[in-house]
């Protein structure tokens, strides 16, 4: 019983709830109605879905980023308002309610590390976003449980002979994993990140595990860093290319030293190294070992540099808006493709 809880509600908090009701109404009902009524769920999550733009609308709205501190540029909701936010959103569409509710949980978790890179790089374009782009999922399901065993009174609760199936081994400074999450995760088709629960000991059972932020680029605990060593960079480009001059700014605040070399020879290094002519990046660096074609953000190239994959380096095609080095906003996920032998393998989508 919630012996102190105040039932007159502030004028914020009454404008809330009559503006979720609004959209819960206009939007996520018909729009659950639309989704029932496909066939084939492949069709629910298509890039002409029903589904995509009412997602946008409650980007646009800020829902999304309700429970993100209003210092990084959340809503900074308490627990009173975000009980009247999903109630409401959940008396339009309990399933679409969820959806939106998880879609910021790994970037919650994020936030209440305080690591500045990682708020960053995960945080801070979370909470700009105003077209989906950036969707996250709570992985705890796997193939012989779903998210009961967080709840007490369960025999995982209290087996330690019970574990995940998701295992964390540790390998010097990183963690390798294997396993298994089942299919059925919320948000598990559409997420760009997960929030994941995953077994550090097995033989402590459910009370061996941790959890992950995992992103296009790779996963990382709550407390990753950038991989640590920073050294050379040598950045070939055309002589008449300013975007290239800003993506070399761009390494050198990641702490590289950068070379940037002017050359109109971009199209024959780049078949020299294995990209394809039709794949041409803006600019190709030499980092770590490994040829990096175009403006590849961070992330990834930090992702490269821990794996150390057998593939000669990775490459973004073009020169993409709002990608690191570019302006504007990005117009859509982007495959970033190994370098290698046969034909280019997607190695990360941002």
């Amino acid at each position: 019983m919630y012996r102190d809880l105040d039932l007159d509600l502030t004028a914020e908090q009454a404008a809330l709830r009559e503006a979720a009701h609004r959209f819960a109404a206009k939007v996520l009902r018909p729009t659950a109605v639309a989704l029932d009524r496909l066939a084939d769920p492949a069709e629910v999550i298509a890039e002409r879905s029903p589904l995509w733009r009412a997602l946008r609308d409650a980007y646009r709205l800020g829902y999304h980023r309700a429970m993100i501190p209003v210092e990084l540029g959340g809503l900074g909701f308490g627990g009173l308002e975000q009980h009247i936010l999903l109630e409401e959103l959940g008396w339009g569409s309990a399933d679409l309610a969820i959806s939106i509710g998880v879609a910021g949980l790994p970037f919650v978790i994020v936030a209440g590390t305080g690591n500045p890179e990682l708020i960053d790089g995960f945080v801070r374009p979370f909470v700009t976003d105003i077209e989906a782009r950036h969707i996250g999922c709570w992985a705890i399901t796997e193939p012989d449980h779903g998210s009961d065993t967080l709840m007490i009174g369960t025999p995982q609760f209290h087996d330690p002979r019970i574990s995940g199936q998701a295992i964390a081994r540790r390998d010097r400074d990183y963690f390798v994993l294997n396993g298994q999450k089942a299919a059925w995760v919320a948000n598990g088709t559409i997420a760009t990140h997960a929030l994941t629960f995953l077994t550090l000991d097995p033989g402590q059972g459910m009370a061996g595990g941790g959890v992950a932020i995992g992103g296009a680029a790779g996963v990382f605990s709550s407390s990753a860093a950038p991989a640590g060593s920073r050294g050379q960079v040598t950045l070939y480009k055309n002589p008449q290319c300013d975007c290239c001059e800003a993506y070399a700014s761009y390494l050198g605040q990641q702490g590289f030293s950068v070379k940037v070399i002017p050359t109109k020879d971009l199209t024959a290094m780049g078949e020299k190294y294995g990209i394809p002519n039709s794949q041409d990046p803006c600019h190709i660096s030499l980092i770590g070992g490994y040829v990096v074609g175009g403006h590849i953000p961070m992330e990834v190239i930090d992702r490269l540099l821990s794996e150390k994959p057998q593939i000669t380096g990775i490459n973004l095609p073009g020169m993409p808006a709002g990608m690191p080095g570019m302006p504007g906003n990005k117009p859509d996920r982007l495959s970033i493709y190994e370098i290698g032998k046969g034909s280019p393998k997607v190695y990360a989508t941002v």
